[in-house]
Parts: C-alpha cells; sequence; structure tokens
C-alpha cells in the first residue's frame, strides 16, 4: 500500500463520520423547521449564521479558517432547505409567505404592481429606492406633498416633476425619470414576455440581483435563495395555470394568489366541521 493509499483510506474514515454528523445534522434542522413551523419563527437567521461562522473559524488553524466560511455557508444552505420543506415558509403555490417580507421579494412583485396600474403611495414607498437609486426620504416626502397638494397619484408628480413644481436638484430630477423610465420598460416588456420571464427581468434590469450578488454573506445567500424560491413559484404558478387551461397571466394574479394561502388550505377535504384560525401576528403584511 503506497502512502497516497494509506492517506484515502484515512480520508475515508474521516468522510463517513462527516456523513453521519451530516445526517444528524439534518435531522435536528427538521425538527426546527418543524419547532418554526408552529412558533411562527422565520426560517432565516443571517445574524446566527455570521456569529456561528465566526465562532467555527476563531477556533481552525490557518488554512481550514480561509475555508471555513464555504463549508459553514453550504450547511446553513442545506439545513434551511429542509426547515422550509417541513415549515411551509416558501414563497410557493399552498405555502404560507414569511411574516414579513424582504425586500428582495418585494420590490419585484411591487414592481410588476406599477405596471398594471399607477403605484400607491405605500407601495411607491417600499419599491422606489431599493436597490439604492438616491432617491432618499426626503425627496419622497416632496413627492407625496406635491401630489397632496395637486389631488393626484403620486406617480404623476413622478412623470412631471417640472410641470408639478417639485422642489428638487437637477440631480434628483434626472435619478426620478430613470426611475421612470425602468417602470415604462416593464410596462412594455410585459406585453413582449410571458409571465415567468417578466420575472427575471424585473429582477435582473431593476438591480436587485446585481445587489444580492455582490458578495457572498450570509445575507446575501440567503436573499439569492429568497429569489430562487420566487421565481420557482412563478414558474410552477404558470404551469399551473396552464394545465388549468387559463389564459394570460401576470405577476399580480401569482401574488393575489399566494397573499393569503396557507398550509390549512391543503388539508384533507372530507374533514367537516372544522375553523381555520388565524393569528394577528400570522396576518402581519396581509392588510
Amino acid at each position: 500500500m503506497t502512502k497516497l493509499d494509506e492517506l484515502r483510506r484515512e480520508l475515508d474514515v474521516i468522510d463517513d463520520k462527516i456523513a453521519a454528523l451530516f445526517a444528524r445534522r439534518m435531522d435536528i434542522g427538521r425538527a426546527v423547521g418543524l419547532y418554526k413551523k408552529h412558533s411562527e419563527y422565520p426560517v432565516n437567521d443571517p445574524g446566527r449564521e455570521t456569529a456561528i461562522i465566526k465562532r467555527i473559524a476563531d477556533e481552525l488553524p490557518p488554512l481550514s479558517k480561509e475555508f471555513a466560511p464555504a463549508l459553514m455557508q453550504t450547511l446553513f444552505s442545506c439545513s434551511k432547505a429542509v426547515q422550509k420543506r417541513v415549515s411551509g415558509n416558501y414563497y410557493v403555490i399552498g405555502k404560507k409567505l414569511p411574516h414579513s417580507w424582504s425586500p428582495e421579494i418585494y420590490t419585484p412583485l411591487g414592481l410588476d404592481y406599477g405596471i398594471k396600474e399607477l403605484p400607491d403611495e405605500e407601495a411607491l414607498k417600499r419599491v422606489i429606492n431599493y436597490p439604492a437609486r438616491g432617491i432618499g426620504n426626503t425627496t419622497l416626502t416632496k413627492l407625496i406633498e406635491q401630489a397632496h397638494k395637486h389631488e393626484v397619484g403620486i406617480w404623476e408628480i413622478l412623470s412631471d416633476p417640472v410641470g408639478h413644481a417639485l422642489a428638487v436638484n437637477n440631480g434628483t430630477l434626472n435619478k426620478l425619470k430613470v426611475f421612470k423610465d425602468l417602470i415604462e420598460s416593464f410596462r412594455l416588456a410585459a406585453d413582449q414576455q410571458n409571465t415567468d420571464e417578466l420575472a427575471e427581468t424585473i429582477i435582473k434590469q431593476s438591480g436587485i440581483l446585481r445587489e444580492i450578488t455582490a458578495d457572498r454573506t450570509p445575507e446575501n445567500i440567503s436573499r439569492q435563495e429568497n429569489i430562487e424560491e420566487l421565481l420557482n413559484g412563478v414558474r410552477e404558478f404558470c404551469a399551473l395555470r396552464q394545465e388549468a387551461g387559463e389564459g394570460q397571466t401576470s405577476l399580480s394574479d401569482f401574488l393575489a394568489e399566494i397573499a393569503l394561502a396557507t398550509d390549512q388550505d391543503n388539508g384533507d377535504e372530507t374533514e367537516q366541521d372544522k375553523v381555520t384560525l388565524m393569528t394577528v401576528h400570522a396576518s402581519k403584511g396581509l392588510e
């Protein structure tokens, strides 16, 4: 037996131990997911992930320390996938939404809302500066004030800020025009693309994809997973509508479908005399 063979056999023994520990970790992850399902905890916890990576890396020698973040992030991704499977925290049909919508999820749906109809004040607040476009709260407040003053929608002010005497500098006017042009481009794309293609277009051209892939922090990895789940949900929704022989769908249709969907919706249809309840906490974001 060569030295290489000896080293490989030692690696095989270590791999077997790792596999056993991995299986145990996934079992615990499933138990955590079930607990979170019933106690209404979110699956993602970026702060805890960051703390674990730091703790593990601090205990390792230099070579191992360098690769520890990649290993732990892979484990976290596997664990969260199991937790989401059992907890129902999916952005897909028949599953409930997380209690608070993260911006990378709300923004593409909110931008689609702006495509279909003039965005209202609350919707615009949540999408106009994510990712950061240099349109801050001061500008947004001025937009709202002018809308109230002229008794028009906020979109009318944004579309013609000079005509409505919006008191902002030329740099801000340009940023508002860029945002308006972005929405208009999505409206054009909506007439040429199907729903899942439009969702990908919005995520890419809005800057969301660039924002969440700028680095490999646990927070951004979690956001990337959220986006992938959103896109998978849209694709599944479109496929189900197509199978049902229904016509054209939109992201707004998708949003309406999932906003009030809960795990109870998939219960046994033969069950009788039951009442489905929702806590005030679980209803957050549905108002």
